[in-house]
């Protein structure tokens, strides 16, 4: 099954625990609970790898209110350049 890499950035500490609280409380959010999150220069970023059968399937294991920030890099099978 393809893998997936998951990757949100959120443009502040503050705003970041606003959306996994709000995500967390509205949804028991899987992405916002088991990412590995850390924060470098005021950004936090949240990474996670998913096994999944499209990019579609993969965007939805993250909350809709950090979609927009999110970018989905296939891993395996390495994708047709």
């Amino acid at each position: 099954m393809p893998k997936f890499l998951i990757e949100v950035s959120q443009e502040s500490d503050v705003l970041a625990q606003k959306r996994m609280n709000d995500s967390v409380r509205t949804m028991g959010s899987h992405f916002a609970t088991h990412a590995d999150w850390n924060r470098k220069k005021g950004v936090c970023t949240g990474t996670m790898i998913v096994e999944t059968d499209d990019k579609w399937g993969a965007i939805g294991v993250v909350p809709p209110n950090m979609r927009p920030h999110a970018h989905i890099f296939q891993l395996w099978p390495p994708a047709a350049a």
